[in-house]
């Protein structure tokens, strides 16, 4: 039957190819070509001769359905040639299958004659996807911290139906899937690609295992499991280059010693200064323990990793400790009262108060400050210290507690206290150097004057010799003002670097416009207007112009600021003693303009205006009025 079939369908389709090489075109053939039944993926041919006549032809296969070709495609026939063509049925899927083959032929004089035939076949088999995965088997190596690697395993579909994929990963910290997908459809000869990439939560030095599973419609694989292993070969000693500054520092280590710097008691400080012993003079802790390098006396037997300790050098210099990285959020223990603690952080800080969050979170910090005498609390925004691995710092606490380094800043904390690098014009007086290893903090909350203390203005605090012992400059946006005023260094007798405990102290402020220096009168809010080493004093200034020409009389005062603290609203209270333009501006702590409002032009007597802060965020905030160079402000504290 078969060879009947063959004999038929080569006989006219050799009379129809024939009929092309006449001189006239005539359809030679109106019935469609049979294929025998082909097994999918394999191909049955059919062999086709065509015999030309009367001039030479140019003759073209063109197929519309890829799995029916024709070898070769295209061929010039002379006449009375006889050539072989090949038709060949290929089938991509099972079933029936249906194409259309045109024959072109163009003689030799530009006469052109086509024709089309219809094609049928019929593909046996079973349709089926079938999966293969690249790679197989996935192997990580991490050798630096927070290394981030990219793994991509793509999914092909060889088969000749749609191939449906699941995927799930063992769970572990260090290795997560990119994306929400966990589903796919591939269809025949495509791929699709599985991304993964591996977290900052590396798991300690050594090999670890997990896999990833696809599940698939598949009936040979229907689940393939690809093995993920991470060899984590991260370095554990590292070296720790701590700057140091001529004169004093307050320094710290986020390294766990090795053994060559440590003894029978521990890590000794003879080992661990060893390098630098010929550039130091002294080191000393918070409860008064030293050593006198110049004597050889070491009076603090060894190094607590919680603790930071004062060192005072002869020149620049840079102690290197090499060690163990202790964990950022390792827990401090604080005494009541002041500490010198270590900052254990890999990360810089731009602002100590928000490194301190934790103690703040739970109003257990009073005061903290560097080495520079730079300082916080939780109620003044002055001089925020920087914060960075290999200082320390001075922390006075409320209670004993435990207390961890904050995350680092990129993490989403935010606070309004931003540092600022201040520079004195006037008073000549390093604010950058630690002038002694002992000091403490003034805070005055205002200054008043006969009218406002002018942008630029500095004020100094002197001994009685006229030396100066601390200076800063004060801020315009509240006329207040933060300076560190620092003591004579008792373990030196070559000079007089401040005030000696118990000293008075004597400001004076510095006019930038007229040029000029005035005494500064204090009403003390909380200490003493004397030096106490690690005190604090709050104050408020009155500058003594003593009867100096050119200053004019108040043309509004401030009745009232309400409610204080507030939560959305906050209402102010005026009074105008000539009709005048008045503006009313809410700043952050450090100068910021928040909110402004500007009333109209109002007329002599009493009046009220409203700030709305629903879109600020819980803090401390200063309102100002003003009129022309004149304006009051206050303190006021948002509370969501």
């Amino acid at each position: 039957m078969k060879s009947l079939f063959l004999f038929t369908f080569l006989t006219c389709l050799i009379l129809s190819i024939a009929a092309l090489a006449q001189p006239r075109f005539e359809p030679p053939i109106d019935q469609p070509i049979n294929f025998p039944d082909t097994d999918v993926g394999n191909a049955s041919r059919l062999g086709l001769t065509v015999m030309g006549a009367g001039q030479l032809w140019n003759l073209r296969f063109d197929v519309n359905n890829q799995s029916f070709s024709v070898e070769p495609p295209q061929r010039n026939v002379g006449a009375r040639e006889a050539f072989e063509f090949t038709l060949i049925f290929s089938p991509q899927q099972a079933g029936q299958v249906q194409g259309l083959m045109r024959v072109t032929a163009v003689g030799q004089d530009g006469d052109g004659h086509a024709f089309e035939v219809q094609l049928n076949g019929n593909g046996v088999g079973e349709d089926r996807p079938e999966i293969a995965v690249e790679p197989e088997e996935v192997q990580i190596e991490i050798e630096i911290p927070e290394q981030e690697e990219s793994v991509t395993i793509t999914v092909t579909n060889t088969g000749n139906e749609i191939l449906e994929i699941e995927w799930e990963l063992e769970e572990v910290e260090w290795l997560y899937l990119r994306g929400n997908a966990r589903r796919r459809s591939i269809n025949p000869g495509s791929n699709y690609r599985i991304g993964i990439n591996t977290s900052h939560d590396f798991p300690e030095n050594g090999e670890h295992l997990t896999t990833l599973i696809i599940t698939s419609n598949d009936p040979d694989r229907p689940e393939f499991i690809v093995p993920i292993t991470m060899i984590a070969q991260i370095p554990e000693i590292t070296t720790q280059t701590i700057e140091l500054n001529r004169g004093w520092n307050i320094i710290s280590t986020n390294r766990v010693f090795m053994e060559d710097f440590i003894d029978e008691e521990g890590p000794d400080m003879q080992l661990i200064f060893g390098d630098i012993i010929e550039q130091i003079s002294h080191i000393k802790d918070w409860w008064g323990r030293f050593c006198s390098l110049e004597f050889d006396y070491w009076g603090i037997d060894r190094w607590e990793t919680d603790q930071g300790y004062m060192v005072r050098t002869l020149e620049e210099t840079e102690l290197e400790v090499t060690g163990a990285l202790i964990p950022w959020d390792r827990e401090i223990f604080l005494r009541r009262g002041w500490n010198i603690i270590s900052y254990y952080p890999s990360y810089e800080s731009d602002n100590l108060l928000i490194a301190l969050w934790d103690l703040v979170d739970r109003d257990l910090l009073l005061l903290a400050k560097d080495g520079q005498g730079r300082f916080v609390n939780p109620d003044f925004g002055f001089m925020p210290p920087r914060a960075h691995p290999g200082q320390g710092f001075m922390v006075k606490v409320t209670q004993n507690c435990r207390f961890s380094w904050w995350p680092d800043l990129r993490w989403g904390v935010n606070n309004q206290i931003k540092p600022e690098n201040q520079r004195l014009s006037h008073f000549d007086f390093d604010l950058e150097t630690a002038h002694s290893s002992n000091n403490m903090s003034v805070v005055i909350r205002t200054i008043s004057a006969d009218n406002a203390v002018p942008d630029g203005a500095e004020i100094a605090c002197f001994i009685e010799d006229g030396k100066i012992a601390g200076a800063g400059l004060i801020q315009s946006s509240d006329q207040s003002a933060g300076l560190t005023v620092w003591g004579d260094e008792l373990l030196t007798d070559d000079e007089v670097e401040g005030f000696k405990m118990g000293e008075k102290l004597t400001f004076r402020m510095w006019d930038p416009i007229r040029n000029e220096e005035y005494p500064v009168s204090f009403t003390v809010v909380e200490g003493e207007n004397k030096y106490t080493e690690n005190g604090i004093l709050i104050c408020d200034g009155k500058v003594e112009r003593n009867g100096s020409s050119g200053f004019y009389l108040e043309q509004f005062a401030v009745k009232a600021i309400y409610p204080n603290p507030f939560n959305s609203n906050l209402t102010v209270d005026y009074c105008l003693f000539e009709s005048n333009d008045l503006q009313v501006g809410l700043y952050s702590v450090d100068g910021r303009l928040l909110k402004s409002v500007n009333p109209e032009k109002k007329s002599i007597g009493n009046h009220t205006v409203t700030i709305n802060a629903a879109d600020l965020s819980t803090g401390v905030y200063v309102v100002k009025i003003s009129i022309g160079d004149q304006q009051q402000m206050k303190k006021v504290v948002l509370i969501r």
